[in-house]
């Protein structure tokens, strides 16, 4: 039958190792069966039976097949056998005894034999929570100090065994100090000593003295007595079974200080002079580790056993000294008086020239001193003691007296005394026989002085004269005086009388004047009707002099103070004049004869045809001319004058300061002033005509303003120019200048550069950029020029004061070698007129900056501002069209047009061509009109009267005049 239903039973599963096992097996159904058995790994199959028992010898898990087999069929089974070794010689390795806290312990669990084992941990302290852990390894963490019980339990399925080990976990003994209170402290007293540990348990700590005593205590604090002073060392241990720590502490063992006194250098001395130094010093009777505090006066202090002490003012003063260690202190005090040696004693009077009977008050004053005490003493009388540093005293009678003060105090004495006179006062100061009104230079005089009352009496004498050239003074003393006035003035006389007491003084005015010596009687001519002028001359001066004179024609007499006098005469005719020179101490007279006659013609009349201001430019020349008509007169000599002043009109009051014209004629009714010789301002000027010795005489005033012309801005090379780009451009206004100023005389200008167009398409017309400030030349790169382009540059010049001016100038820019032209203007500049009229006369030259000296051949040409060609050869010029230079013709110019000069120059090849060119502008003289002149008949010099009138004609405003104005 078919083998089915094999089932294969062991008499165990687990094994001890060597241990045998019984295996059978049973069938549901099967014949004739064969059983194979493997029992183990890797083994054949073992033929057998149906039972079978097998000895295992190593350990491990077996696989036991059995396989059941007949002819039709087979069957298999299997079950698995452990084999493992028991249990035996189970260890905790890795314990101790003792593990510091807050560490983690290893233990490892150890058998010696046994297989499929697996372990279990417990750890446990007295009333506390129990560990548990598994595995073989076992990490115990304990954080607190304590006694810990470990029990490890290995088991396998063979059985258990069992094991355990006690551990004692301590903390570590941490960082250690150690203290001492008190510290430091008296001999013989308790010291506590107490220890600070940062960390430990089961802690003993041992107390160590350097003498050789060491104790222990469980407690961290002990108390010992140190019975000698010194520095003690203590050291003290702390340790547990895991280790130690060491601490020490030096207790500081003092004697308290006893017995304190304070010495001084001078023992019994209680005072001493302000300014003085004292030593002192300490003394004790008990006392170790000693520190010496001085309370000196002045809030400060001072420290060891020894001080000295300067006493620099009066007082008393309170020494105190504390002696102290760290376990004890004691005081003591000393007193002291200082006292101001006294310096500089003064006896002060409140008056030492008294008269009888005044009371004089005193003080006694000390630059220095304390305490001081004084004693009184009056010329012989007996001193006496003073309660305080003023008193009073009078002296009855008439002399010298010593009032003596002695000052005295414990450390010096002085004394000061002062003299007091006692005068009888001065009164009733008299000058006898004393005095005319006047005397004469010269003369000596006698002065006396009286006085009804006065001791000691002194005089003195001042005689203060007034005169001409400056005061004089001269001082005399004594009761009786000569003076001699040595000039003529007012002089006054001071006389003073005097003693220590007082004084009396008395004045006198009298007037010295020179003796009048003689007089000499001068006139003008005379003409009736007319103001006729006399003068006396006086000598040796006529300084106050009284004048009284007689013109002898019956007129009453006039008196003057001057020696001068005014007199019109009504008829013609020899008249007799006298006048009578006379002062305080003289007389004189004088006589002359004067004729007068009548006057041959009229006044002439004066005019000057002129705005009510007249404006004249500095810079150029200016005239002013009069109109004279002398009425017909040719009896007299005519005589012109031109006076100039400075002040703001004729107006003003007050005299005016003239002004000097030097090199200008002045004496002719046409007056031409040159550039420059008036400074900027204004002016009154003023026309004098007159007959000569006669009283006719006329004048008339102009308000004159002198103004500054503009600044002259001058780019050189003129107002067109052809440049090279082979070359920078140089850009030169240092020519610019200011035309109210001399050559040598220019002040600095300032200079703003800048392009203003160019015939290049750029936005904003040029790129060139200069800066807001520039110098008076500038530079630019020929790589920023283009060839074929027009530039236009500005140059604008001002300074303080005046007003900005510009002007242009365009330059081309060619391509190649180009003579570089460049045009002058002399002639503008010479004249300070840079416009042209058909009076003007033009002077212009041209250079070349590249040009050979021997291929320089200029063309010029011009050209008026309506585009007419103005033709330039012999007629018009003076040096033709051709050359370097070109000067024009007077009247070739027409007025108001201005002209373009261009010159053009030919390079050496006769191919290259530069040119440059300036314009010119119109300067508007006057326009049009018509004058007519009458008479037109003979005219004979000084009689015949001419008469023009001129009507019609133009004139610009002033500030456009160019031309110098003639008037």
């Amino acid at each position: 039958r078919r083998v089915r239903g094999l089932v294969v039973n062991a008499s165990r599963t687990v094994v001890p190792l060597n241990g045998s096992v019984s295996f059978s097996t049973s069938l549901e159904a099967g014949s004739d069966v064969r059983y194979s058995w493997v029992l183990c790994d890797r083994c054949t199959p073992i033929p057998g039976g149906p039972t079978i028992s097998y000895t295992f010898r190593s350990v491990g898990t077996f696989n036991i097949i059995v396989t059941a087999e007949n002819e039709v069929g087979s069957a298999q089974d299997s079950i698995f056998v452990y084999v493992l070794q028991l249990i035996e010689g189970l260890q905790v390795v890795g314990g101790g005894r003792y593990f510091p806290t807050n560490h983690t312990v290893q233990l490892q669990a150890v058998v010696r034999d046994g297989t499929n084992v697996s372990y279990s941990w417990t750890a446990w302290r007295d009333r506390g929570p129990a560990l548990a852990g598994s595995g073989k390894g076992f990490s115990l963490t304990v954080l607190e100090a304590g006694t810990y019980h470990v029990q490890l339990r290995a088991t396998n399925m063979l059985g258990s065994a069992w094991a355990d080990c006690t551990m004692d976990f301590v903390e570590p003994v941490g960082w250690l100090m150690v203290a001492a209170s008190p510290n430091p402290a008296a001999v013989n007293t308790s010291v506590t000593l107490s220890a600070e540990l940062a960390g430990g348990s089961g802690v003993v700590y041992t107390w160590s003295l350097e003498e050789g005593l060491s104790w222990e205590t469980s407690e961290p604090f002990t108390t010992h007595s140190f019975p000698t002073p010194g520095l003690h060392l203590v050291t003290m241990t702390a340790g547990n079974p895991l280790g130690s720590a060491n601490a020490t502490v030096e207790v500081d063992v003092q004697v308290p200080v006893s017995g304190l006194s304070i010495r001084a250098s001078e023992p019994g001395g209680s005072f001493v002079a302000a300014g003085s130094s004292v030593p002192f010093w300490g003394q004790l009777a008990t006392g170790t580790n000693v520190s010496w505090c001085w309370a000196v006066p002045g809030g400060s202090s001072k420290r060891g056993p020894h001080v000295t002490m300067v006493f620099p003012d009066a007082g008393t003063f309170s020494i105190r000294l504390n002696a102290s260690n760290a376990v004890s202190w004691v005081s003591a005090t000393y007193n002291l008086t200082a006292e101001e040696p006294i310096v500089g004693l003064v006896l002060w009077a409140s008056s030492k020239v008294v008269a009888p009977g005044q009371l004089v008050h005193f003080q006694i004053l000390l630059a220095a001193g304390s305490a001081v005490t004084f004693r009184l003493q009056v010329g012989g009388a007996n001193p006496e003691v003073l309660p305080g540093p003023r008193f009073s005293h009078s002296f009855p009678r008439v002399g010298d007296h010593v009032v003596s003060v002695r000052g005295k105090n414990h450390v010096s004495w002085a004394q000061a005394q002062v003299r007091i006179v006692v005068l009888e006062a001065v009164s009733g100061l008299q000058v006898p026989n004393c005095c005319e009104p006047g005397i004469a230079t010269g003369t000596e005089r006698n002065f006396t002085a009286r006085v009804q009352r006065g001791s000691r009496v002194a005089y003195a004498w001042y005689f203060s004269l007034q005169k001409v050239q400056g005061d004089s003074l001269v001082i005399l003393s004594g009761r009786d005086v000569t003076y001699t006035p040595v000039a003529a003035g007012l002089l006054e006389i001071q006389v003073r009388a005097f003693n220590a007491l007082g004084s009396e003084n008395r004045t006198l005015v009298l007037e010295v004047q020179d003796a009048v010596q003689y007089v000499a009687l001068q006139s003008g001519p005379c003409f009736t009707n007319r103001s006729a002028q006399f003068e006396a001359a006086t000598s040796p001066s006529p300084r106050r002099v009284a004048y009284h004179w007689d013109f002898g024609d019956g007129s009453p007499g006039q008196d003057t103070d001057e020696p001068r006098a005014e007199h019109s005469y009504l008829r013609p005719g020899d008249y007799r004049v006298q006048v009578n020179a006379s002062n305080l101490v003289s007389f004189f007279v004088a006589q002359a004869t004067v004729t007068v006659q009548v006057l041959a013609c009229r006044e002439p009349e004066v005019d000057v045809v002129l705005p009510l201001q007249v404006l004249m430019r500095r810079s150029q020349r200016n005239y002013l001319e009069a109109h004279v008509d002398l009425r017909d007169c040719v009896t007299y000599q005519t005589e012109y004058r031109w006076e100039v002043y400075r002040t703001a009109s004729c107006q003003r009051p007050g005299r005016p300061a003239r002004v000097a014209l030097p090199g200008v004629d002045v004496s002719r009714p046409r007056l031409v002033l040159p550039r420059l010789a008036l400074p900027v301002g204004h002016y009154c000027f003023v026309f004098v005509v007159s007959f000569g010795d006669t009283p006719l005489t006329q004048s008339i005033q102009a308000n004159v303003t002198v103004a500054p012309e503009r600044l002259v801005p001058i780019i050189e090379g003129g107002s067109y120019r052809v440049w090279s780009d082979t070359r920078d451009l140089v850009l030169d206004g240092s020519e610019s200048y200011d035309p109210n100023l001399e050559d040598g005389d220019q002040t600095p200008l300032s200079f703003h550069w800048a392009c203003v167009a160019s015939t290049q398409r750029e936005a904003g017309g040029c790129a060139l950029n200069f800066g807001p400030r520039g110098s008076s030349t500038v530079t630019i790169p020929r790589e920023r020029l283009a060839a074929g382009v027009e530039y236009t540059f500005s140059l604008t010049v001002w300074k303080a004061g005046r007003k900005e001016e510009a002007t242009n100038q365009t330059v081309l820019i060619r391509s190649g070698r180009v003579p570089i032209v460049s045009l002058e203007c002399v002639s503008c500049k010479a004249q300070a007129v840079y416009e042209v009229s058909r009076s003007s006369y033009v002077y212009l030259e041209g250079r070349c900056l590249n040009c050979s000296s021997g291929s320089k051949r200029g063309r010029w040409a011009a050209r008026t501002f309506s585009n007419k060609t103005l033709v330039l050869d012999e007629t018009t010029t003076s040096t033709g069209s051709a050359g370097m230079r070109l000067v024009l013709r007077r009247g070739v110019l027409r007025d108001g047009e201005g002209y373009t000069f261009t010159l053009t120059v030919l390079g050496r090849s006769g191919e290259e061509e530069g040119c440059a060119s300036i314009r010119l502008s119109p300067n508007r003289p006057p326009l049009g009109g018509s004058c007519r002149l009458f008479p037109l008949g003979a005219v004979h010099a000084l009689t015949t009267k001419v008469h023009f009138e001129c009507t019609g004609e133009c004139r610009p405003a002033w500030g456009e005049q160019r031309d110098p104005p003639t008037l």
